[in-house]
């Protein structure tokens, strides 16, 4: 799992995303130094960050869906898992990176 050709086959296969699940694509694609859940919901208009951080997570259950994904057993899943990494960061806050597979099939097939 995690390769560019299950990312493009689960991003075909997934239903049309929402203007805001492009966008989230979009900018976590562009910034090559990642993104941060503040900098999505300014460029979405959001009141709060927490919306970003709800729809990373709506966004990486709907393409796990499509994905070769098993949960551990007893396991609460963070669904952003499915699409980014993420690491603090000092001075941002926590950032996302999107998954290397995911990136590569994005190279080729930005849904927007």
């Amino acid at each position: 799992m995690d390769t560019k050709e299950d990312f493009s086959e689960a991003l075909a296969r997934c239903r049309q995303l929402s203007e805001a699940e492009a966008t989230l694509l979009a900018l976590a694609f562009e910034h090559t130094n990642g993104v941060t859940a503040p900098q999505v919901a300014e460029v979405l208009g959001y009141k709060h960050f927490v919306a970003a951080n709800a729809l990373a997570g709506r966004l990486g259950r709907k393409i796990s869906e499509h994905l070769s994904y098993s949960k551990a057993d007893g396991k609460t899943i963070e669904w952003w898992t499915i699409i980014f990494t993420g690491k603090h960061n000092s001075t941002r806050g926590f950032v996302w990176y999107l998954k290397p597979g995911l990136k590569a099939a994005l190279t080729t097939s930005l849904p927007l």
